[in-house]
């Protein structure tokens, strides 16, 4: 998936085309302005501040937890990069990472871990997920409120490249399967995300709840990332932007698994917290042109928007 930018001088162009792991095409325009096609599908998952402050990674357990006994296993172990530094392993347990972040600073991230989840429902507590509900669902809690696994309160900051790298580490490019239910589920639950247009998500195949509430609280967040898989699974969508009142611009190409009444993906992907209701009275929902199960309002196409179908 390759999107463009257009710099007005070479000097800008240099700065970008140096760095190794940037896929790029060059061409000019008929202003002889520089624009280039640039391949974030081959980059790693990066987070860019536009805001200073603190950007954080949750513990895989609450600092607070009163757990007798912490099995150490369920971790998870990622790598970042800040700045297009060094890499640096750290481990994610009962401790976070937080890093104090400058504007224009990236942090390139990779793992090998099948869950970033922080939080399982209360109905699967007692059942199959159990062990995940008490490491996971007691993160950072405060009320109803869990924070995003990649969060700030502070830091403004973008999200783009491929989300792959989080689970399959230097060996992502290619990847199109989630390993695990709940893989990214709340993964940026927080008012500190502004932009995840250039986020890729290339799985074509989905788990349950895979994508739960990935953008829940997002606020700021205006155009979304482009969905590519075909077929919903349950509940992959449900909650995916709810409260988000400023987004605009949803991509999503499914083109199976619609049904809402069978609790399938999209079910309460377009909610608000305060009334139920769907998002911005206006904006843009580009569909394939091959998806004719839509419905709308809440559980599927926003009430009132303008349908498009996908093209490349």
């Amino acid at each position: 998936m390759k999107y463009i930018h257009i710099y007005n001088t070479k000097l800008e162009y240099n700065a970008i085309s140096e760095k190794e792991h940037y896929d790029m095409s060059l061409i000019r325009n008929e202003d002889n302005r520089v624009i280039f096609l640039r391949n974030y599908y081959k980059e790693y998952f990066t987070i860019e501040i536009t805001r200073a402050g603190y950007f954080t990674v949750v513990p895989a357990i609450d600092p607070k937890s009163t757990l007798s006994s912490i099995d150490a296993s369920i971790a998870l172990t990622i790598s970042y990069s800040l700045n297009e530094g060094e890499w640096i392993s750290t481990t994610l347990l009962t401790s976070g990472l937080t890093l104090e972040v400058s504007v224009g600073d990236t942090i390139r991230f990779k793992g090998n871990n099948t869950n970033y989840c922080n939080n399982i429902p209360n109905s699967h507590k007692d059942g199959p997920h159990r062990l995940w509900y008490i490491v996971f669902g007691c993160i950072q809690n405060d009320g109803d409120n869990y924070k995003g696994t990649f969060t700030s309160t502070t830091a403004r900051f973008k999200a783009y490249g491929n989300i792959m790298s989080l689970l399959y580490g230097d060996n992502f490019i290619g990847q199109t399967t989630l390993p695990a239910t709940y893989t990214f589920c709340q993964l940026f639950k927080t008012s500190g995300i502004v932009s995840a247009e250039h986020l890729i998500l290339p799985a074509m195949t989905l788990t349950d709840s895979c994508y739960r509430a990935m953008f829940s609280k997002a606020y700021r967040l205006k155009i979304s990332p482009i969905f590519q898989a075909k077929n919903l699974t349950t509940e992959c969508y449900k909650y995916m932007f709810e409260n988000c009142t400023s987004l605009k611009k949803i991509t999503c190409l499914a083109e199976t698994g619609l049904d809402t009444s069978a609790e399938t993906g999209s079910i309460n992907a377009f909610t608000t917290y305060t009334s139920g209701t769907t998002l911005q009275a206006h904006g843009v929902f580009i569909k394939s042109a091959n998806a004719t199960d839509w419905t709308t309002g809440k559980d599927g196409i926003p009430s009132g928007w303008t349908i498009e179908n996908y093209t490349e």
